[in-house]
């Protein structure tokens, strides 16, 4: 990365995600896709396009810099409302987009192609994955799908009512809840197909085996430190592995 481009979309952006590639392992597309979520005015999920840099000239080519520096980073090519904020984004293939929501909503977007060339974000299914005791939605803090090529793969999320919802990508009404914690859940991540990790708001990091997922594994924590933990990630190829990010 040589510089760093910044393009304007008049949107407060909270989520961000590259979608795989359409054919393949390899990004051979002339244009590359990836989708933003927002919050606040825009409650929108928005498909963007970019050139893929690998298929463009290079500067000996260029006939005008100026003119190439003045075109658009991305481009705009779909967008559909979103109910509630856009807390999360997971991209498990390059036609099927899962949102986490503010309202505790779990929602799967199909993303269509057509000849032409003209591109389509549409709602496929959504279900009410958080909630407290009271009935009033929980924010869905977070989701993750699993690390799987599987047909039936799980999508898992977490939220502010301290439960851990799973469900089939393709069968959201299957949804199954699990209240695991006591505090708030900042995110989940699956280190292993079978194994999720989660990351509180009390500075935990939980383990999970997910044919037992009510039950806890294994608990970290550090006792000489209070830390608010706000995300988690796991190594793609160490699953032994996790990082947590705090708000300080």
């Amino acid at each position: 990365m040589n510089s760093l481009q910044v393009q304007p979309v008049a949107r407060k952006i909270t989520g961000i995600r590259w979608l795989p590639p359409r054919a393949g392992n390899a990004y051979t597309d002339t244009d590359l896709y990836f989708v933003s979520g927002s919050s606040a005015k825009h409650k929108e999920l928005v498909l963007w396009t970019t050139a893929n840099p690998d298929f463009q000239p290079t500067d000996d080519d260029k006939d005008n810099d100026d003119a190439e520096s003045s075109s658009p980073l991305a481009t705009l090519v779909a967008k559909v409302k979103h109910d509630g904020d856009v807390h999360d984004i997971a991209a498990p293939a390059s036609d099927i987009v899962a949102t986490a929501s503010s309202f505790g909503m779990i929602s799967i977007y199909n993303i269509g192609h057509t000849d032409n060339g003209d591109s389509s974000l549409s709602l496929r299914e959504a279900v009410t994955a958080h909630k407290f005791a009271n009935g009033e939605p929980a924010v869905a803090t977070s989701l993750s799908v699993q690390p799987t090529n599987s047909a039936d793969a799980e999508i898992a999320s977490c939220g502010e009512d301290g439960r851990i919802s799973y469900a089939p990508i393709l069968r959201l009404d299957a949804l199954q809840r699990h209240e695991v914690d006591s505090t708030v859940i900042t995110g989940v991540c699956w280190p292993m197909p079978t194994q999720l990790a989660i990351a509180t708001r009390a500075g935990q990091v939980k383990l999970f085996d997910r044919r037992a997922p009510a039950e806890v594994q294994a608990v970290f924590v550090d006792p000489s430190n209070t830390y608010e933990f706000e995300c988690i990630a796991a190594h793609p190829s160490q699953s032994f592995r996790l990082a947590t990010g705090t708000d300080t």
